[in-house]
């Protein structure tokens, strides 16, 4: 039997050892301030819904322009419980996931010393630890083209049978998890016959796999045509419009994407600056020193990084898609690539690994005090600051009387203020889910329940505030004052103000993080 040298065996449990500390801090960064924010807007979507009969929770889908995977996955992990703590785990461990599984990427790539640095820049990342801490789909979106990736170049190197399965498998949940994922099916076409010459002989197999692939996806391809009538519709009502806000996407884009995978969106100037310059030259060294000797490789990971962006800016000529968020699913191969220039700088190697914790505890310390230095608009679209929509909807929740309206400026705030009023409050998932039943189809259910869930609307002109509390003889108003950008209230939110200030008398106002709830009492005429 073979045995392992004194000097293998202290090698083999310090890499472990390094590994599960990895993973262990990773876990950490994960969880720490974990609860210390509300649900935001994207959040309580995803919430909103899943309420109600799964076939009509799948069909909500469509109103978030997005395929149905993780939906699927929220209809359930939801029977665990429906607050933060619970929901968020499951974002939580897809995240973890990611890191196990790019640290096996790496190493079946290079080595096991690839596998460890790349382990070290996602379990340390700010923009992964950011999607791990929200209800929203992108750790699952890394998760998933981490494995399609990963059984890809198992299936090449080996033409295992049960390889072929797991690679068709992941990549088709990946498609059922993000649209973008299509660019990442089209890069790895690219990359099959961009080699064909060495893996011509698997042709069969390679085509098998993509009408495998096709077939599974067939069911919500007739989905997606209801969801680009919808998005047309939205187009054209301002007051509906959810993707005016993505950006069409350049080559500054990109530099911008990839200034995000090294320190993230909370970086300031001097941070930002010293990590450019530390992650592009030694991801410059990755591909360069690679590129002979390991060029099949190199080239995967290139086409992994790039393809879908440029695809996306192309795209982007249709429809606007170039959300940085949705480039998590590239990130890893920007790790591995950094990871593979680092390992050639051997007995220097350390020098940079320090290098990289001062620049992550820099953003992160700025993460975790909710401080974004740069502005929304090309650094960060559609990415805002965390607002207390907890303390600020259950302060009204506990002070609501019948006859009173609950007005919100701002979208943001209003999905929010939706969940901590009918989710978060019920004891039962199914009697939330037959409550949002009874609500899809206007049955009848309680009259205070009805009221403050219509009373509650997005006021973004004092017309439809003068026009609702004639309709409905209101006494009192709650106007929950805030914007996307806080301290930045658009022209019409200052007019539904200054409307009720005019008009009502104002009675009471309480301070928030990033919202202002003022309560409006009708004067005696």
């Amino acid at each position: 039997m073979f045995k392992q040298s004194p000097l293998q065996l202290n090698s083999f449990w310090i890499r472990k050892f390094l590994f599960c500390s990895i993973l262990i801090t990773g876990i950490i960064l994960r969880l720490y301030k974990w609860n210390s924010y509300s649900f935001w807007y994207d959040e309580a979507g995803w919430l909103l819904i899943c309420q109600g009969a799964l076939l009509t929770s799948l069909k909500g889908t469509i109103v978030l322009f997005k395929p149905p995977l993780f939906n699927f996955l929220i209809y359930f992990w939801a029977y665990i419980g429906q607050n933060e703590f619970n929901l968020r785990l499951l974002s939580f461990i897809f995240g973890i996931l990611s890191i196990i599984l790019i640290y096996k990427v790496g190493k079946l790539l290079f080595d096991e010393k690839v596998g460890l640095i790349s382990a070290f820049l996602i379990s340390f990342s700010p923009f992964h630890i950011y999607y791990s801490q929200e209800l929203t789909q992108y750790t699952l979106m890394t998760f998933l083209a981490l494995c399609s990736v990963y059984y890809l170049i198992c299936s090449l190197k080996g033409n295992n049978v049960y390889s072929w399965v797991k690679f068709i498998f992941f990549t088709s949940l990946s498609l059922y998890s993000s649209y973008v994922f299509f660019f990442l099916i089209i890069m790895e076409n690219l990359f099959f016959f961009f080699l064909y010459a060495r893996y011509g002989k698997f042709i069969r197999r390679w085509l098998l796999s993509q009408l495998a692939i096709l077939l599974l996806y067939s069911p919500w391809l007739m989905m997606i045509s209801a969801q680009f009538s919808f998005l047309s519709f939205l187009s054209v009502d301002s007051q509906l419009a959810v993707v005016g806000w993505v950006p069409e996407g350049s080559l500054a884009h990109i530099f911008q994407t990839l200034r995000l995978f090294n320190v993230g969106y909370n970086a300031d100037f001097i941070v930002q600056f010293f990590a450019c310059l530390l992650f592009f030259p030694l991801l410059l060294a990755g591909i360069i020193i690679n590129i002979n000797k390991e060029k099949e490789k190199i080239w995967l990971l290139i086409l992994w990084l790039f393809i879908p962006m440029i695809l996306s800016i192309l795209f982007s000529k249709i429809i606007h898609t170039f959300t940085y968020r949705n480039f998590i699913l590239a990130m890893p191969a920007y790790y591995i690539l950094i990871a593979s220039g680092m390992v050639k700088f051997k007995r220097y190697i350390y020098a940079p690994i320090l290098f990289f914790m001062l620049l992550y505890a820099c953003s992160l310390l700025n993460y975790y005090r909710n401080v974004f230095p740069y502005p929304e608009n090309f650094y960060r679209p559609g990415v805002h600051a965390k607002i207390d929509n907890r303390t600020a909807s259950k302060y009204i929740i506990s002070n609501l009387k019948e006859g009173d309206a609950v007005i919100n400026t701002c979208r943001n705030t209003i999905l929010p203020y939706v969940y901590y009023r009918f989710v978060s409050s019920y004891n039962s998932i199914n009697e939330l889910r037959e409550f949002s039943n009874n609500l899809l189809v206007n049955a009848p259910i309680e009259e205070n329940k009805m009221l403050d869930f219509l009373a509650s609307f997005l006021a973004s002109r004092e017309e439809e505030v003068r026009e609702f509390t004639k309709i409905h003889n209101n006494k009192r108003i709650w106007l929950v004052f805030s914007a996307w950008e806080p301290q930045e209230p658009s022209i019409g939110e200052s007019e539904v103000k200054k409307w009720l200030d005019n008009h009502w008398e104002a009675i009471d106002h309480k301070k928030f993080s990033g919202i202002d709830v003022y309560l409006y009492e009708k004067p005696i005429s």
